[in-house]
């Protein structure tokens, strides 16, 4: 997906930078700390880190690059190539995760799940819960009330979610970061204990990621039409129904800048209508099955999110230092370099304002503890690490692609009376036209032969034909 740079994102990578240099402080800070250093090396540890990772960005664009550009061109072997890297980190990072310890967690979740005589799902407020408590219900019914088999599901779900979220990075960022985030996905700590454990994460993640599957379709080309902009909003109206997560959804349709200003409010202000209306078909479900008042339901799903007092995010206050960070924060730090490199391709706004509308979600105590939004915040800040290292690789091909249109001035932008002098000014050169002839085709008429008429016979004299 191609949306081009213009003021917004340049505001966006300011914001980009301060958020990736504070962050990169965080963690030299807490390797400082334990080592004893002062406060002015730490910060000119940092400056120092920023300059290294300028230079290798560099590097890494002046030398390596060709050989992206021969693995671009050679399509069949590109798509060799990535379906080599994706089956090999798919079935490489199932053996992880089989291999790796066996305490899961969630059995609070199984325990309300489990098939009991004269008792089902217990409601809950909570949409996502609830939803999830189904799903392993299911599972229950058909396979047994055996915690194992929940945990199995959940895998064989997150690895769903996997190649998911895998097609959704690819269809915005490219196949680079797209293998870097399945990587991650797939070798994090972070992620595979979320993979084991029972909780709604992930099949949240899978929701979340499905409609935005259908929000990449609407703003990817103006020509599909306005019903598939009100389906996507009514569905994202849905998933804010299992959990006001979803309402982020609504900010991916004003990233794209491919639209005009007033196409795009338009097109804003369908997703929220439909969204709206997808939401309140929810709650009307829910009143005309539970047997509840209408405007009890609303207000108690507006108690459960509802804002508070600020306070620091769970997602900035328990962030350790390893090296699962640290490879993230390289990625991070690259794409304050890497973001200059394509002239006219934007791709850090098209998360960085989810994720911030995320954290600041968190900072409000609006997120509930059974799905606080700390994985999928996670999950943004890998995206933006890939697209930091992937924006040094569809650097070449992306502006020789653009380069013939850009000394090309646009139409609009000239003045009536300047296209009129240029048309007057304009020398008309005088030719000579010569008038070249073509054979003749057609065949020519024969030539005429005059012929005398010379018969034998005799007529006589007083023969008078008149009378």
């Amino acid at each position: 997906m191609n949306i081009k740079k213009n003021g917004y994102s340049c505001f966006i990578w300011l914001l980009y930078t301060v958020a990736v240099s504070f962050g990169l402080f965080c963690v030299v800070a807490f390797w400082g700390n334990t080592l004893g250093f002062s406060l002015p090396i730490l910060i000119i540890a940092t400056v120092v880190i920023l300059a290294l990772t300028c230079g290798i960005v560099y590097l890494l664009y002046r030398f390596t690059n060709p050989l992206g550009d021969l693995i671009r061109k050679n399509r069949p072997l590109s798509i060799a190539l990535e379906v080599v890297f994706v089956l090999s980190i798919l079935i490489t990072g199932v053996l992880f995760a089989v291999w790796m310890p066996k305490d899961s967690g969630g059995e609070e979740y199984f325990k309300l799940a489990c098939v009991k005589e004269g008792s089902g799902v217990p409601q809950k407020l909570h949409g996502a819960t609830y939803l999830y408590l189904q799903f392993l219900h299911l599972i229950c019914r058909f396979l047994g009330n055996e915690f194992i088999y929940c945990v199995w599901a959940q895998m064989i779900l997150y690895l769903i979610t996997v190649i998911v979220i895998y097609v959704a990075v690819r269809r915005l960022c490219g196949v680079l970061p797209a293998l870097v985030v399945m990587g991650f996905l797939m070798f994090s700590t972070q992620f595979t204990a979320a993979s084991r454990k029972l909780s709604p994460n992930i099949l949240f993640l899978l929701l979340f990621f499905i409609t935005l599957h259908m929000v990449i379709t609407c703003i990817m080309n103006e020509s599909y039409p306005a019903a598939l902009y009100v389906i996507s909003g009514i569905v994202i109206g849905v998933v804010t129904y299992l959990d006001v997560i979803g309402i982020v959804l609504l900010l991916f349709f004003a990233t794209s800048n491919k639209f005009s200003y007033v196409k795009r409010f338009l097109l804003c202000l369908s997703g929220i209508i439909s969204a709206v209306a997808g939401f309140m078909g929810c709650i009307l479900l829910d009143f005309l099955t539970s047997g509840k008042e209408f405007f009890s339901i609303l207000q108690a799903w507006y108690r459960l999110f509802a804002p508070e007092k600020w306070s620091l995010p769970f997602a900035v206050s328990a962030g350790g230092a390893g090296v699962e960070i640290i490879l993230l924060f390289v990625g991070l730090v690259m794409g304050i370099f890497s973001f200059f490199f394509l002239k006219r391709k934007e791709t850090f706004g098209i998360f960085f304002l989810p994720m911030a509308a995320l954290i600041a979600a968190q900072g409000f105590g609006v997120l509930l503890k059974e799905l606080d939004g700390t994985l999928l915040i996670y999950l943004f800040a890998v995206i933006l690490c890939s697209v930091g290292f992937g924006n040094i690789y569809e650097t070449r091909i992306s502006d020789e692609k653009e380069e013939p249109l850009q000394n090309i001035p646009n139409i609009q932008d000239l003045d009536k009376e300047e296209i009129r002098e240029e048309v007057k000014e304009a020398p008309v050169e005088e030719t000579e036209t010569v008038i070249q002839y073509i054979e003749n085709p057609l065949p020519l008429p024969k030539k005429h032969v005059p012929k005398m008429l010379d018969y034998d016979i005799e007529v006589p004299d007083d023969d008078d034909y008149d009378i």
